[in-house]
Formats: C-alpha cells, sequence, structure tokens
C-alpha cells in the first residue's frame, strides 16, 4: 500500500479530524517474551482481505484475521482476561447510497455500533467490568463507557486517547479544532494555547504524560506534556509529531513521526522514530510510520508501517528489529498480554 501524502502533512490540513492515534499496551508475532514467559502479543491496523479491500485487521501472534467485510479500520486493541477489544471505524452506507464512517467495538470479533451517526472510535481501554471508548461523535469529543455516549465538548473537538487510573477517566485529544486538551472526569485542560494536537495519554504514578505536537512560529514540534508541562522533542528544525507515549519505570517513551528530505525523489518524507528520554532513534530511513509504542519485560515494541518492507507493509519493531505482518495495510496500536 503506497503511501503518497505525507503524514503530518495530513494532520496539518485536516487539524482535528484526520489519522488520530491511539493508545496502546504493553511483541513480535512469537509467542516468546524474551524471559520464557508466555505472551500473546496482539496489533490491531487495517489489511487486505480476500477480495482486496483494506479492512479493520488484528494479528494475533502474527497470523491476521479481518473483523469487516466492508471497508474499515481498527485503531485500537485491549485485552481483559478472555476477551479482546478491538475500536474503530467501518463504513455505514446512507438510503441515497452516500458513505460514512462508524464508530465501530469488535468484542471477540463481534462487531458493535456505538453510534447511528457520523463518528471514529479511536481507543478503547477496560477496567474491571467498564469498557471505555474514546473518540467522536459528529465532529464532538466523546467517550462512551459500557455504549453509553458522554459528550466532552460543545464545540468541534476530538476525543483520541483514553486511560484509566484508579477511579479518574483521562482522555487526550483536541477542543475548538486545533488545541491540545487532557479531560479528566470531563473536565477539560487545555495544554496550549497554540495551535498544537495530543494525540496519546498515559498515566504513571499519579503523573500524567501526553503526547503530540505544538505549531510555534510556523513550526512542528514533537512534544511530550507531563502533568501539564511541555518539553519539546524536537527544535523545530523538522516538521515532527509524537503519536504514542509509554512510561516503563522511569524512562518515557514516543513514538511518531519526522520528516525528511528525500533528495533522491526531491520531496519530503515521513519516517517512523522513536524518542527515549528525549533521544530520538529512526527506525527506517524510507517512508514510514511509526503509530504505537509500548514496553514489556524490557523490550520495546513499536507498530506502524514501513514502506522499505515489500514494497510497503505493516510492520512491528521490537528493539529497533523490523518484523512484517501479513496483509498489508497499516498498524496503529499493539498490546501483549502475558
Amino acid at each position: 500500500m503506497k503511501k503518497i501524502t505525507s503524514f503530518i502533512a495530513s494532520l496539518l490540513i485536516v487539524a482535528a479530524f484526520t489519522v488520530g492515534i491511539i493508545s496502546c499496551k504493553k511483541d513480535n508475532p512469537t509467542n516468546d517474551s524474551g524471559n520464557g514467559v508466555s505472551s500473546e502479543v496482539y496489533v490491531a491496523g487495517s489489511g487486505r482481505n480476500t477480495d482486496g479491500i483494506y479492512v479493520a485487521t488484528i494479528w494475533q501472534n502474527g497470523i491476521a484475521k479481518n473483523l469487516s467485510s466492508v471497508v474499515s479500520i481498527a485503531f485500537s486493541v485491549y485485552v481483559s482476561g478472555n476477551d479482546v477489544y478491538v475500536v474503530g471505524d467501518e463504513q455505514s452506507q446512507n438510503d441515497d447510497g452516500s458513505v460514512y464512517d462508524v464508530a465501530t467495538i469488535w468484542k471477540n470479533g463481534v462487531a458493535t455500533k456505538l453510534s447511528t451517526s457520523y463518528s471514529s472510535a479511536r481507543s478503547v481501554y477496560v477496567s474491571g467490568e467498564d469498557v471505555y471508548v474514546a473518540g467522536n461523535e459528529d465532529n464532538v469529543a466523546t467517550v462512551w463507557k459500557n455504549g453509553v455516549a458522554t459528550k466532552l465538548s460543545t464545540s468541534q473537538s476530538s476525543a483520541r486517547s483514553v486511560y484509566v487510573f484508579g477511579n479518574d477517566v483521562y482522555v487526550a485529544g483536541n477542543e475548538d479544532g486545533t488545541n491540545a486538551t487532557v479531560w479528566k472526569n470531563g473536565v477539560a485542560t487545555k495544554l496550549s494555547a497554540s495551535n498544537s494536537i495530543a494525540h496519546s495519554v498515559y498515566v504513571s504514578e499519579n503523573n500524567v504524560y501526553v503526547s503530540g505536537y505544538e505549531r510555534k512560529e510556523g513550526k512542528t514540534i514533537a512534544t511530550v506534556w507531563k502533568n501539564g508541562v511541555m518539553t519539546a522533542l524536537t527544535d523545530g528544525t523538522k516538521m515532527a509529531v509524537a503519536v504514542s507515549v509509554y512510561v516503563s519505570g522511569n524512562d518515557v517513551y514516543a513514538a511518531g513521526i519526522e520528516i525528511e528530505y528525500d533528495p533522491e525523489n526531491d520531496s519530503e518524507k515521513d519516517m517512523a522514530t522513536l524518542w527515549k528520554n528525549g533521544v530520538k532513534t529512526t527506525l527506517s530511513s524510507s517512508y514510514s510510520e511509526a503509530n504505537s509504542v509500548c514496553v514489556s519485560d524490557g523490550n520495546v515494541y513499536v507498530a506502524g508501517y514501513d514502506e522499505d518492507e515489500n514494497d510497503g507493509e505493516v510492520v512491528l519493531w521490537k528493539n529497533g528489529v523490523a518484523t512484517v505482518l501479513p496483509s498489508g495495510g497499516d498498524a496503529y496500536s499493539v498490546f501483549v498480554k502475558k
């Protein structure tokens, strides 16, 4: 699946309502965690079905399973006990033949629509018996708890990531078009007064981490906010965005994209990037995306896309080494169950 349009450029053109991403949880497509402990590795994204249509897909230990027969995409996966929850968008059709996306949750492969109108489901988190989904409905940031929708705003907005810590529900996204925002139990806090987007939220030891980007003086800067305080991951000389954040012990990981100039084609290209405590590692020299990061047993997993692999494939990097997942498409979320 050749990528043509720059991911970051797309984000800036359509601001809040393009490719939002994505929460992640804590392998590569084997079931060995590296220390003798068996693990199940789940990746959510889009893959080709037998008709060549890109549909919502989940990979379990590298084996692809299509979740839908129509155009669709899976943005997030969460495993609780023996239940596998996946959320994303599935295409529906109006009586006049026009199509629109509908927020959808799949539990163990069975789909349930979360809305009857234009909507999107970007992140899922399970806490006890409660299932939380973050997304948007009719261009308004929304959280569904056990299928019941609660609007987080009255203005144009979007929710991209949800995380539950104790009794508190955190949601990251944007409000008023292009203001990075985190909601705690429905109460909004703006993270920036400038053009910005929040993509992912993670809570560790009562500290709230949010990743995204901020626009300053015409520069797009990959950013992590800790308890509302901004840390720039880049200096603005290259456009960049931090799509996913994960905390393991004292280490803060962010996965995303940095745009490099491609002299061979005289154009710009997105490059999958991982930051650990602010130190950058480029995961691929070709057009690529890093959409989700998590850490398990000291191993760092990043899910995304790499155009260098078989002319463009779903890729899972483990400690920087890429493994191609079958069926093509793109990967947006990774979860490891031990």
